[in-house]
């Protein structure tokens, strides 16, 4: 049997967001040989099925995830509210399936690559640096997503402007901070990097407001034009349900043993959203 989970409160972020119901079920009806899989499962073992246009996505999550979320749906629903501009990823559906060997859950969100521009560069960021390398695998693709080693080593930076770099400072501590209070972790700064190409000129030269939220770039995807107006951001804060249960407690008192504290992903929620903060904020100017 599958069914909805708070099916009202996910209505009403889709509504907000602009995503018909209509066009949900045309994005889902997706015979069987057209399946797209996003190619990862992730070191949890969860599964990703991309919609038909890759508009959205379809995630299985552990249970400690799911009980996080039913925990947090409300609050988590009045701060999208509360910050239309919020940096979290947008959860639009969240289901449950019961069968006879089991139940599994799974939340559909919009997919924060789903842009019209070609991405040159791709960065999963924590702030933390123990086994934050991309794999070997990982660097032969054509686009790598490079994690917060790969980052550093390059002395990239995302150029903001001091007036931008502090109304999105602002907004990311918001964000951070709801996550902090329902002690989650782990989640990441997604960067997205599109280079100034001859093609792009016009766009480029026209464009007027450094921050878009929604645009024909991107739907619901937070969009910024560099200071230096060369290349064009794509960001978000995704993976944000992994709750610091008492696994993950004992994970990160046996690491602490053998590896500084602070370098792992896996600390109290409250270090971590500070220690996240402070990272991104290190890395814009």
């Amino acid at each position: 049997m599958f069914y909805e989970i708070a099916p009202a409160v996910f209505a009403d972020i889709r509504n907000r967001n602009g995503y018909s119901q209509e066009n949900l079920m045309n994005e889902w009806n997706i015979p069987e040989h057209q399946l797209i899989s996003s190619g990862s499962s992730g070191k949890s073992g969860c599964f990703f099925i991309i919609s038909n246009d890759s508009t959205y996505m379809l995630k299985s999550i552990e249970k400690r995830e799911e009980k996080l979320l039913q925990r947090m749906a409300h609050d988590y629903h009045g701060h999208l509210v509360k910050y239309p501009d919020s940096l979290l990823m947008k959860v639009l559906a969240f289901y449950g399936l019961k069968t006879k060997i089991g139940r599994s859950s799974f939340i559909m969100f919009n997919n924060l690559l789903k842009v019209t521009l070609s991405i040159d560069e791709k960065y999963d960021l924590k702030g933390s640096t123990k086994d934050r390398e991309a794999s070997k695998a990982e660097r032969k693709k054509t686009v790598p997503c490079l994690l917060d080693n790969d980052f550093n080593a390059l002395k990239r930076k995302l150029h903001f402007g001091n007036e931008l770099k502090a109304n999105f400072m602002e907004q990311l501590r918001a964000d951070a901070l709801l996550l902090s209070r329902f002690d989650a972790m782990d989640y990441s700064f997604l960067v997205a990097i599109h280079k100034k190409k001859p093609e792009d000129e016009h766009l480029f030269t026209n464009w007027v407001t450094p921050l878009i939220l929604d645009s024909q770039l991107g739907k619901r995807v937070c969009t910024i034009m560099s200071s230096e107006r060369d290349e064009i951001y794509f960001v978000g804060i995704i993976d944000i349900f992994t709750f610091y249960d008492t696994e993950k407690k004992v994970a990160h008192t046996a690491k602490s043993f053998s590896y500084a504290p602070d370098s792992l992903s896996t600390i109290n929620p409250q270090d971590y959203c500070k220690r996240f903060c402070a990272y991104v904020d290190s890395i814009i100017d």
